[in-house]
């Protein structure tokens, strides 16, 4: 049984370094501290124009649009990835009638790390049941 739980403990330590370790540039990316690395971190411009944005940061990854109060809206959205594709920032740019109102980043951690986390979870809870029944 110790050699099993040891066995546990290595595949965890080996799985959490994998999924949480950084690219060559940031090499331990949080994904609590992900949206610091997007090359969108600094900006701080509402007010200007979509044309502007677009000069300065190139096209979007996707564009929504529709109409609210009779303006047009809007949401342009740039997607990075980071540590390897392991961490994706979502940043969009929410326009009214062509002039920058909010911008927002989402960070997701991929799903790889998500099920290889979840099933350790799994494998510690069935390894902690066993030893309180020993």
């Amino acid at each position: 049984m110790e050699k099993y739980l040891f066995f546990v403990y290595i595949a965890t330590s080996i799985l959490f370094t994998s999924c949480a370790s950084g690219n060559s540039l940031h090499p331990s990316v949080n994904p609590e501290d992900a949206s610091r690395f997007s090359k969108f971190s600094g900006f701080t411009e509402l007010g200007i124009s979509k044309a502007e944005l677009t000069n300065r940061f190139g096209p979007s990854t996707s564009k929504d649009m529709y109409k609210e109060n009779n303006k047009v809206v809007e949401t342009l959205s740039y997607v990075e990835f980071l540590d390897n594709d392991r961490i994706s920032l979502t940043t969009k740019f929410i326009f009214e009638d062509d002039r920058l109102k909010e911008q927002k980043t989402i960070t997701e951690i991929s799903q790889t790390c998500r099920k290889e986390l979840k099933e350790l979870q799994y494998q510690l809870n069935v390894l902690r049941h066993q030893m309180m029944f020993k």
